[in-house]
C-alpha cells in the first residue's frame, strides 16, 4: 500500500508555522479580551496565578499565550475591577515567541540573580494586594492542576502569611476559560475537524484498502504516517476495528484481511495547535455488484443516527452532564436497550442482547475536555465534571454505540459507532463542525 500524496498540507490547507502562530496570536488575544475577565469574575478571584519551570509547563499555559523557557516563571492574570485584565509575566530568559511581549502589560526578567523568581513575585503581588488568589490546583481537572507540590512549597516561601491564606483553587476558572470559545478558535477548530473527517474517509476508501490483502494494522500504519506527514499527531491513535457478521475482531489486528461483507470503525483524533478531536467514521465493504449494505446493516446505522439525535435532543445550557446521561438512559430502555455503561468497556467480541452505549463528552483543548460530562455520577473517574452544567457554545464529542441483533448471525450484534463534534447552540440543538456521517461509507465507492 503505497504511502503517497493522497493527502497533503497543500491540498487540505494546513497552515504553515508562520502562518500557525499568527492563528495562536489572534485565538489569545480574542480569549484575552472575551473570555478572561468573566472566567475569573464569575468565581470571584482577583489573581490567577499560574507557576512553572522549565521543561515542565503548566497544562493551561498554552492556552494563555505562555512561554515556558525559563529556571522559574510566573504568568500573572490580575482583575483590577476595571477594564480588561492586567498581564504580568515573570521569567529568568527572554520569550523567543511575540505573544508575551505583545500582550502582556508588563514583563519582568530577572536573568540569573541567585535570588530568582520569589522577591519579584512577592513585589508584584504585594503591590496590587489580591483578595483571591487562584492556583492551578483541582482535584477534578488534571488540566487544572498543573501546581506541583515543589512549586507550591517555593510560592508559599515567597509570599508573606497573610497572602497564604489566601490561595484557592484556580480550577472553575481554567474551565470557563476554554469552555467561552472566541470566533477565531471555532474557525480553527471546523478546519481541523475537516481534516480529520477527510484523514479517516480516505483511510475507510479503496485508495487504502484492497479486499483480501489489507489487514487493519495496515490501514493503522497508513494513518498514523499520513498524520505524522502533515504535522497533525495524531492526537487519538486510530483505533480500527474490522467486523464480520457479528462478529468484531481485535482492533488494529494483523491477523485478518478485509473481505467483501465486511464493515469496519475507525475511531481516531487529529491536533493542530492547542486542538484536538475525537471522531469516528464506519465503512461496508461491498461485494462486486452490491450498490449498499445489507438491510440489517443499513437499518442498524440508521437506528444509530436516531439515538444520536436523542442525545443531541437533551443537551442544552443549563443542563447538568450526569442528569443528560441518565435521561438519555431512560429514554433508550423505554425502547429496550440494555444500558452500557461508560465504566464497564465498550465494543464485545460478539454479543446477542440489543444495548445503548453514551460516552459523550466535552472536547476542544484535549480529547477529553474541561467542560460537563455526559456519564455515569463516578467520582474515581469524573470528578465533578459530571455534575457540570453544559453551556451556550460549549463543544462535546457526541459518542455512542448501539447493538442490534440480527437473526440470521444467530441472533449476533451488528454494533454501530457514531462520533462527531458539535457545539451547543441552543436548547436540544447542536450545531456539527463538520456534516455527521449518515449512513454507511462504501468500499469501493460508487462513482
Amino acid at each position: 500500500m503505497p504511502i503517497d500524496s493522497i493527502l497533503t498540507k497543500e491540498r487540505l490547507g494546513i497552515p504553515s508555522v508562520k502562518e500557525s502562530v499568527a492563528i495562536r496570536h489572534a485565538i489569545t488575544k480574542q480569549k484575552y479580551e472575551q473570555a478572561l475577565p468573566q472566567a475569573m469574575r464569575n468565581h470571584g478571584i482577583d489573581l490567577w496565578l499560574i507557576l512553572d519551570r522549565e521543561f515542565n509547563p503548566d497544562p493551561m499555559l498554552v492556552d494563555l499565550g505562555g512561554d515556558s523557557g525559563g529556571v522559574r516563571t510566573a504568568h500573572m492574570f490580575f482583575d483590577r475591577g476595571a477594564g480588561s485584565i492586567e498581564r504580568v509575566a515573570i521569567n529568568s530568559h527572554g520569550f523567543r515567541e511575540t505573544i508575551i511581549p505583545d500582550l502582556f502589560d508588563e514583563v519582568i526578567f530577572y536573568g540569573y540573580d541567585p535570588a530568582g523568581l520569589a522577591p519579584h513575585l512577592k513585589a508584584a503581588i504585594e503591590k496590587r494586594n489580591p483578595g483571591r488568589i487562584a492556583i492551578n490546583c483541582s482535584p477534578t481537572l488534571p488540566m487544572a492542576d498543573g501546581l506541583t507540590y515543589e512549586l507550591r512549597r517555593y510560592l508559599e516561601q515567597a509570599l508573606a502569611p497573610e497572602y497564604r491564606e489566601r490561595l484557592v483553587s484556580a480550577e472553575l476558572v481554567a474551565r470557563d476559560y476554554r469552555t467561552t470559545r472566541v470566533p477565531a478558535e471555532i474557525e480553527l477548530y471546523r478546519r481541523l475537524c475537516g481534516w480529520t473527517a477527510t484523514w479517516l474517509e480516505t483511510a475507510l476508501s479503496e485508495q487504502v484498502i484492497q479486499p483480501g490483502v489489507t489487514t487493519p494494522e495496515d490501514i493503522y500504519w497508513w494513518m498514523r504516517q499520513v498524520a505524522g506527514d502533515l504535522g497533525l499527531g495524531p492526537s487519538l491513535l486510530p483505533g480500527v476495528r474490522l467486523s464480520r457478521r457479528g462478529y468484531n475482531y481485535e482492533q488494529n489486528t494483523g491477523k485478518e484481511r478485509v473481505q467483501p461483507g465486511d464493515y469496519i470503525h475507525i475511531d481516531a483524533g487529529l491536533g493542530f495547535l492547542n486542538y484536538h478531536n475525537d471522531m469516528k467514521r464506519a465503512a461496508y465493504i461491498r461485494h462486486e455488484g452490491e450498490t449498499a449494505p445489507p438491510t440489517v446493516l443499513r437499518n442498524a446505522y440508521a437506528e444509530t443516527v436516531r439515538m444520536r439525535n436523542l442525545i443531541t435532543s437533551q443537551m442544552k445550557p443549563g443542563a447538568i452532564g450526569t442528569q443528560v446521561w441518565q435521561a438519555c438512559a431512560d429514554l433508550a430502555a423505554a425502547r429496550g436497550y440494555e444500558i452500557l455503561h461508560p465504566t464497564g468497556g465498550r465494543m464485545r467480541a460478539e454479543g446477542n442482547e440489543p444495548g445503548f452505549g453514551n460516552y459523550t463528552h466535552s472536547i476542544g483543548n484535549s480529547i477529553h475536555g474541561i467542560g460537563a460530562r455526559v456519564a455515569e455520577d463516578w467520582p474515581m473517574a469524573f470528578g465533578d465534571r459530571v455534575r457540570y452544567a453544559m453551556g451556550l457554545g460549549h463543544w462535546y464529542s457526541i459518542e455512542l454505540h448501539v447493538a442490534t441483533p440480527v437473526p440470521e448471525w444467530e441472533g449476533r450484534t451488528v454494533e454501530s459507532h457514531i462520533e462527531e463534534q458539535g457545539r451547543v447552540v441552543g436548547n436540544g440543538q447542536v450545531e456539527y463542525f463538520v456534516p455527521p456521517q449518515e449512513q454507511w461509507l462504501l468500499i469501493p465507492r460508487i462513482r
